[in-house]
Formats: C-alpha cells, sequence, structure tokens
C-alpha cells in the first residue's frame, strides 16, 4: 500500500514496547502469522494544549506499524510509517497555522532579533534553545512562548478554532548554530513544514526593503545600531535588526519594527549567511581573519567579503573603510568607475571611503577628548566640512563606527529630501546626494546631533554595575585580538589614571590557536588580566591547556589562570576590597579599580554575580 511518513511523539507521549522482538530486529511485516504483542503506555504531554496524534489513532495503527521502517530520532522519538488511510485520518487532525513561525536555536544575538520582528508583526512565535539565557527570558516576557531543550512537542499545538485538531507551524527559522539532525529540525522536514536556516529568512524579509546591510570582522553590530537610530531620531521609521540589545530601542532590545521602507540590518559573514542579501547599501567596516573553523585563511575571509559586496543592487552604494587595508581591497569590486567622484556620477554603482587620511571621501578630522570621556570630531566630505560630532563613546573605532553612520544617513537622507529613492536608485545614490550638497549637509547634522546622545549597544563597553571607591565593572563582546586592543585603548581614553583588570574568557579553541601569538601582546594596556577557561561554543575540545598557555604567554600585565567564573568571583569578591583598603587609610578617596569582563561567551555572568557577593559578603 502507499505508504507515508508520520512521526510519532516517542517517549514524550507514549512508550511502545514489543515483548517478544525489539524494533531493530522488525523489517518488513512478520510473514509467519505469529503476531507480536504490542502494549501501549501512554500519558498526556506535559503541554495541556498539546493534543498530538491521540492515543486512540496510534492504537489503531499498531497493526501498521508492526512491520514499518523505524527510524530513531536524537532525542528518543521515532518516525514510523503509516498506510494511505492512516495518513488521511492523520491529515484530518493536523491544520496549519498560518500565523506560527518557529525559532530553533532562538537564544542567539541574531535569531533573536528575528523572532522579535515576527512577534511585532502579529505572527504567532514560538521558539527553543539548549539553554536558558538572558534573551530567552526577555523574549519570554514580551509574549513569545519559550522552551528551553528541544524537542518535536514544541512544533504541535491545538487548533483554536477546532480543539480535535494539532497545528503546526507553517515556518521553521533555524540558526546557523543548530545542526540539521536537530530533533525540531528533523521533524519539521517530516512534517512538512518550511524551513529556512536564518540567512535564507533574512533574504527572504529583507527582498522588497530598501536595505543597508553592515557587515565586517569588527565594529558592524555597533555601526548598525547607531545607522538605525540616527536614521529614526531624524525621522525615518526604519526597521532594524541588529545582533544586541540597544538601548534606544524599545526595552532595550535588538531588533524594532518601523513603517518605512528602509531596512537596516547587521550582516554577519558568519556560514556565509549575508550572501543571499540584496543590500542598496553595503557597508564594509574591516575585514580580517575570524572564524577559522570556516575560513582557513585572510584570503578566504577576502574571498567572502568580496561576494557580498558584490550583491550591492544596481544604483546602490558600497561604504568602505578606507583606513582598513581588507576593507579596502574591495574598492574595485565594481570597475575603476564606480571608485572615483568624478567618474561615479554615470556608474550603476559607487563606491565610497571613509576614514582617518586625508584621502578618504568622508574624514574624521580635529579629533578631541570631551568630557563625557568620548571624543569630539569633525566631519569632512569631499574635502568640505559638514558636521560636527560629540561622541559619547570612547575609542578611535567608535570615531570611525559614527563616521560611517554619519556618511549612510547622508547619502539616505539627502535622497530622501529631494527625489526618493527610486530617481536616486536611477542614478546612483551617492552620486545623487554629491549633486544635492545642502541637503546632504542638513542630513548629516542631523546624523551628528543624534549621535551626540547615542547611549550605546549591550555588551560593548556597558557598565554592569559599581560599587563605589571598589571597582566598576564593565561588559565588553571583545573575542579578537584587534577587539581586545581596541577596548582597552577606549578603556584608557576614559580611565586613564586608573587601574585597569580584564578577565578575558577566550572563545572557541580554534581561533585561540589560531590566534595565540596576537593575543599575546593585545593585553598590554591592561594593569592585570585574569584568563579563564574557553568557552567552547560549537566546538568539543579541552580547553584548559590553550587557556593556561594564553596566560603564559601574554605579555605586559601580571596574568593568572582561573579555570572558571565561580572561582573568578570567589577571588575578585575579596581581593578588590582588600586591594583599594591597602591604596590608603581613607578609603573614600581611593578611585575604583576598572574591571572589564571581556569575551563573546558566558562571561557577562561574571559582573552581576561578583557584584552581588562583595555585597552580601559585606566587604565594603
Amino acid at each position: 500500500c502507499d505508504r507515508t511518513t508520520m512521526h510519532v511523539l516517542g517517549t514524550n507521549w507514549c512508550k511502545l514496547r514489543c515483548t517478544k522482538e525489539t524494533l531493530g530486529e522488525m523489517k518488513g511485516r512478520r510473514r509467519d502469522g505469529r503476531a507480536c504483542r504490542w502494549r501501549v503506555r501512554g500519558r498526556r504531554a506535559e503541554k495541556n494544549d498539546i493534543q498530538a496524534l491521540e492515543g486512540r489513532l496510534l492504537r489503531k495503527g499498531l497493526a501498521a506499524l508492526f512491520g514499518a521502517d523505524v527510524k530513531v530520532l536524537p532525542d528518543g522519538s521515532r518516525l514510523f510509517q503509516f498506510t494511505s488511510q492512516e495518513e488521511e485520518e492523520r491529515e484530518s487532525k493536523t491544520g496549519n497555522l498560518d500565523t506560527w513561525i518557529h525559532f530553533v536555536g532562538v537564544g542567539g544575538t541574531g535569531l533573536s532579533a528575528l523572532a522579535r520582528i515576527a512577534h511585532n508583526q502579529g505572527h504567532i512565535v514560538t521558539g527553543s534553545d539548549r539553554e536558558e539565557s538572558p534573551n530567552t527570558k526577555a523574549l519570554r516576557k514580551e509574549g513569545m512562548e519559550i522552551n528551553v531543550g528541544h524537542s518535536a512537542l514544541h512544533l504541535m499545538r491545538r487548533c483554536e478554532d477546532d480543539a480535535k485538531k494539532t497545528a503546526l507551524p507553517t515556518t521553521l527559522v533555524m540558526s546557523s548554530a543548530v545542526p540539521s539532525n536537530n530533533v525540531e529540525v528533523v521533524a519539521a522536514e517530516v512534517l512538512g513544514i518550511q524551513i529556512f536556516k536564518r540567512s535564507e529568512w533574512l533574504s527572504r524579509i529583507t527582498d522588497s526593503q530598501n536595505l543597508v546591510a553592515v557587515a565586517g570582522t569588527h565594529g558592524k553590530t555597533t555601526t548598525s545600531a547607531m545607522i538605525a537610530v540616527a536614521l529614526r531620531e531624524s525621522g525615518t521609521d526604519v526597521t532594524a535588526v541588529i545582533g544586541s540589545g540597544v538601548q534606544q530601542f524599545p526595552r532595550g532590545q535588538g531588533a524594532v519594527l518601523g513603517s518605512s521602507n528602509c531596512f537596516v540590518l547587521e550582516a554577519d559573514e558568519y556560514d556565509g549567511a549575508f550572501l543571499g542579501l540584496k543590500p542598496l547599501i553595503s557597508v564594509i567596516t574591516n575585514v580580517e581573519w575570524d572564524h577559522v573553523d570556516l575560513f582557513p585563511t585572510e584570503a578566504s575571509t577576502r574571498t567572502t567579503f568580496r561576494a557580498f559586496a558584490a550583491k550591492t543592487v544596481k544604483g546602490g552604494v558600497l561604504v568602505l573603510c578606507g583606513d582598513d587595508a581588507g576593507s579596502k581591497s574591495l574598492k574595485d569590486v565594481f570597475g575603476e568607475d564606480a571608485q572615483r567622484r568624478d567618474t561615479y556620477l554615470k556608474a550603476e554603482h559607487a563606491v565610497v571611503t571613509y576614514g582617518l587620511g586625508v584621502e578618504n571621501d568622508w574624514q574624521a578630522t580635529a579629533l578631541t577628548p570631551n568630557p563625557e570621556g568620548g571624543t569630539d570630531f569633525v566631519v569632512v566630505h569631499n574635502a568640505v566640512p559638514v558636521a560636527r560630532v560629540n561622541l559619547p563613546q570612547p575609542g578611535l573605532h567608535n570615531v570611525l563606527n559614527a563616521l560611517a553612520s554619519v556618511c549612510v544617513c547622508s547619502i539616505l537622507g539627502a535622497c530622501e529630501a529631494t527625489a526618493g529613492d527610486t530617481q536616486c536608485k536611477a542614478q546612483n545614490l551617492a552620486s545623487f546626494a554629491d549633486v544635492h550638497e545642502q541637503e546632504l549637509r542638513m542630513a548629516a547634522s542631523k546624523a551628528a546631533f543624534a549621535l551626540s546622545s547615542f547611549k550605546g549597544i549591550k555588551r560593548r563597553f556597558e557598565q554592569i554595575g559599581r560599587i563605589p571607591n571598589v571597582v566598576t565593572v564593565f561588559d565588553d563582546y571583545a573575542h579578537h585580538p584587534t577587539e581586545v586592543r581596541a577596548t582597552l585603548q577606549a578603556a584608557r581614553q576614559r580611565f586613564d589614571k586608573q587601574p585597569i583588570w580584564v578577565v578575558f574568557q577566550p572563545h572557541t579553541y580554534t581561533r585561540l590557536v589560531a590566534m595565540m601569538d596576537d593575543f599575546a601582546p593585545a593585553f598590554s594596556a591592561a594593569d592585570r588580566v585574569i584568563v579563564t577557561d574557553v568557552y567552547s561554543a560549537r566546538e568539543l575540545e579541552d580547553g584548559e591547556r590553550t587557556a593556561r598557555a594564553l596566560a603564559d604567554a601574554i605579555v605586559g600585565p601580571p596574568v593568572s589562570y582561573m579555570s572558571s567564573l565561580g572561582q573568578v568571583v570567589e577571588r575578585l569578591a575579596w581581593e578588590l576590597p582588600a586591594e583599594q583598603k591597602a591604596q590608603g587609610v581613607d578609603s573614600n578617596s581611593v578611585e575604583d579599580i576598572i574591571l572589564i569582563a571581556m569575551g563573546a561567551g558566558d562571561i557577562y555572568k561574571l559582573g552581576p554575580e561578583l557584584i552581588k557577593k562583595i555585597s552580601i559578603d559585606g566587604a565594603v
């Protein structure tokens, strides 16, 4: 008979036992006439709203299941084959909710933002991840059903209009970190649910938008957030998906849904995720070797970014950091005419550069420290000053991030103020903006004013807490040698005379081993460094050897190795107050130690735990 595959909810729904033979020995229907006795032990699912494949249907299908092929899924669930009649009955008891999207790996920064966009658009959004995280908790508070752990049960719920039917999501979106044999992904394949990787989903939801895609090894999160905030405060109601929480977005989340057709996106290079995009404006902040598990050499990294740059649509603009060798190497992606101002006026694309160097189309000059601990600078476009930025964030890298943002907002603002995007794209945005200089200056001034009140993003030199006259704790995402140096330079700019301690959690073994020689001198601006075990992420190895090796290799400040974050908290909870008390009799005259918890793993837990521990112990 005609058979189709159907998923039975395995150990979470029922247990099947054959008293004479094991499932592994069953291949086809028994031909000798002997019946194998089955016993069904059913129990209700943990969630009352799940009525998937009622026990009656399951019992009715046991005779057919006796000789069916069996596939065991990773969580112990089993795939069985049903006869066509049973399949018809199954179909009569299931249906799809057109507005239901399920996200697997939803705790990640990238997928949690997409879940928020879908939720704000009115879709029913559910999700799952292997462990609890701040993102899963936040999504749950915002009204989404988020599960910890993976199970096929997460794909089924009772239909609201017919309690006898089991509803299925129409779409499953999976993180690039989720393996293809994940139980929910396998179950979705069996149940006929559409499956999209994150990159495919991004391409789908941005295809009809005027997309500003910000890529780069470093700085893409902050730059995309700055662009989105500046555009919104300048009057353009953009949609944005950023890889971290943005303080000026609703509830400090990483995504915001706007009413315009402008979409600002942090474009991630990992697993080639950005190659399905079609940006109107592509920004590349820098290109450097990273993700060594995917890109074996720096040349392979540049090849991938070149492919992304070439995705810029006709009439669009490629914005490159001219101070970065990797980014600058992509200037020729659209040929010679697109690079020069005197010729890109008639080209299908324009390539513009920004940076501190005088050779750039957009330049930051007259850099001076400001009272907020950040940097003031003047924006120069084609040798003409167009705006002054009072940036609260410290660090030269943030000057470049802000300059890129002013560049993008000026081009978009000039086009919107004059002719709209259709006429601009017919010429190309950059050339159109150039010939409307007054509108460009006005847009640049608006962007600069917005950046003067930019409040930053989560996990980018973010202040977590303070014990007065003892310690101020910052959390930072730096996990690459270049990022470590940039963060410490920014910290030194703001806290020039205070001691700076770093607790560094290396991220992935492959990155640490490949970049050990670059990591060794990267901490020279710190006064003390503590190295913890490697956060393995998607890798499986013993990290103690490589973490200890880093502690031994670091040049400059005193370095110690502590395997766990718990050990670090216990040690610093008494050492920090003791260190400060040793500085003088009057504790009120002692300035705080600046402690930076640094890394891309779960090092973010350190700050709150340390502040809590010091407060409870009454050490201050």
